[in-house]
């Protein structure tokens, strides 16, 4: 059984168009390009902090748009205005 069969779906969405499979990609150490090998269409990436590293640039090659709840400057810029 290959590792994208063995994957927990953690929720999945339907409609005639789009289907939403969220999958934790950091913990599997699988990639988009695993994904994409067995038919899914990959084109958002979710994060909660965006470490502003180059993930976003990386993604963003494979076209796929990164999608981020917070960034490294938020963070700062939070811890700033606390001080």
């Amino acid at each position: 059984m290959s590792r994208i069969a063995q994957l927990p779906l953690l929720g999945i969405a339907t409609s005639d168009k789009v289907r939403l499979t969220d999958v934790d990609l950091s913990r599997t150490r699988l990639s988009t390009t695993d994904l994409r090998g067995v038919g899914a269409q990959v084109g958002e990436a979710l994060c909660v902090i965006d470490r502003e590293q180059g993930g976003s640039d990386a993604l963003a090659a494979q076209n796929i748009e990164l999608l981020s709840l917070l960034t490294a400057e938020d963070l700062r810029a939070a811890r700033a205005a606390d001080r």
